[in-house]
């Protein structure tokens, strides 16, 4: 009997252990997490405040722009200086349909609006960032910033857009200062990179494959666990969105 007894109290000691571990373990994860999540906030609110800011200049360029009433190198002289002041590659005015009506930059190979989903939110009177579109003049890839442009009547006549190319964009992120054995990366709900830390380079070029395969589920924001392929150690994805934007800054 002593002898069960005394395996007894074995058995209930290490069950206490175990539970004690197991809850430190857990309150340890959840630390990290909270500090990942806080870390990653300010880097999406960063950029939030630059691609907003810049969406709410262009909402100010956008009140004084009346296609109808303005002559073409008027607009095309005022989206020169927007392109200037607000550091895009180009800017145009597109009319409902998506047919260019002005332009900073003259390009010769399009005439039609690019990533008609976002084009089509801005004409029910969002503020979008588009996901990433290919430049037909540069062969470089971009992103749009774009609002409605409004009649008098307050209904929208048309869409006032801005570019920004992607390498541009990647100086913003790479500002961001980062704890070692962190890196960022951002791709839009079509899952083409919008950033991403040089793929090209030999182990980094694997990441990136694997990276781009990880299904995010249309979450705006979460967390996913997952092993290195490089040494098979544990992973934390931790992932938010950007406001106006279908990206995902992980």
């Amino acid at each position: 009997v002593r002898s069960r007894v005394q395996w007894l109290i074995v058995f209930l000691a290490m069950i206490v252990i175990m539970t004690v571990i197991s809850y430190y373990f857990s309150i340890h994860y959840k630390s990290v997490l909270a500090q990942e999540r806080e870390l990653l906030g300010g880097i999406v609110k960063h950029l939030e405040l630059n691609l907003s800011g810049r969406l709410t200049a262009l909402q100010f360029v956008a009140a004084d722009t009346e296609p109808k009433k303005l002559d073409q190198k008027e607009m095309n002289q005022d989206l020169i200086k927007t392109v200037e002041i607000l550091k895009f590659f180009n800017a145009r005015i597109f009319d409902r349909q998506g047919k260019i009506i002005a332009e900073a930059w003259p390009s010769f190979n399009t005439a039609e609006v690019q990533d008609r989903e976002s084009f089509n939110q801005v004409l029910e009177g969002s503020l979008i960032i588009s996901d990433v579109i290919v430049s037909e003049k540069y062969q470089r890839p971009y992103i749009s910033l774009r609002v409605p442009v409004h009649r008098e009547n307050k209904q929208i006549e048309a869409v006032l857009a801005g570019g920004i190319l992607l390498d541009d964009l990647a100086g913003l992120v790479e500002m961001e200062l980062l704890p070692l054995c962190h890196y960022i990366f951002i791709k839009d709900n079509n899952n083409r990179t919008v950033y991403y830390p040089h793929p090209q380079e030999g182990a980094v070029q694997s990441r990136f494959f694997r990276d781009m395969q990880i299904d995010f589920q249309q979450k705006p924001r979460g967390v996913i666990s997952d092993k290195s392929v490089e040494d098979d150690e544990d992973l934390i994805y931790i992932y938010d969105t950007l406001k106006n934007s279908n990206w995902q800054v992980v």
